[in-house]
């Protein structure tokens, strides 16, 4: 899986039932590398409008991270 196809279904998990989102937050918490080579992507191509990385470090990581309280309430 490259990294645009997981930044497009990581955009998809906010339309899943919340037990799917669990599942598949799982399965992307063991490619981690692979969600690492989408934040340098991504950085790469903000660098040039001068977005600054400590505000996507914060967007990106509170977009993917955003409902773990809830998933482990559930577990």
């Amino acid at each position: 899986m490259n990294a645009t196809t997981l930044f497009i279904k990581l955009n998809e998990l906010k339309l899943q039932p919340l037990q799917q989102r669990i599942e598949l937050k799982k399965y992307y918490c063991n490619h981690m590398d692979t969600i690492e080579q989408l934040k340098i992507d991504i950085l790469q191509r903000l660098k040039s409008v001068g977005v600054c990385q400590f505000l996507f470090n914060l967007c990106l990581y509170s977009f993917y991270f955003h409902d773990f309280s809830k998933k482990n309430n559930l577990e």
